[in-house]
């Protein structure tokens, strides 16, 4: 997955960190523990909280700059931070924030 701003691509995700955004979107609240993310993205049990933390690490740091998406950890879960307000970076419908649209590459 990329993310496309203005028809410039300005940040690609792996598949496992625009996995995790998609289930982040999908989420109730947009709230995960660390057993919802490890259950999801390791199902056979091999996701430890450093694969976890380092994943939570690498989403956030391809998302910053580009989005106003925020990743905050509360209580042993981790939350999506969608701001909504209007204007020109409004969020529509989760897919288009400030101008940004998330994008499925064959690459990722």
């Amino acid at each position: 997955m990329v993310l496309i701003k203005k028809e410039q691509v300005v940040a690609g995700l792996t598949s496992q960190s625009a996995r995790l955004l998609e289930i982040f979107l999908q989420a109730e609240e947009h709230g995960l523990s660390t057993s919802d993310i490890s259950e999801k993205l390791w199902s056979n049990g091999s996701g430890t909280r450093e694969k976890i933390h380092t994943l939570i690490y690498r989403l956030r740091k391809s998302i910053s700059g580009v989005t106003p998406l925020e990743i905050k950890l509360k209580e042993d879960a981790y939350y999506l931070i969608i701001p909504h307000f209007i204007g020109e970076n409004a969020l529509i419908d989760g897919k288009n924030i400030d101008g940004t649209w998330l994008a499925n590459s064959d690459k990722n």
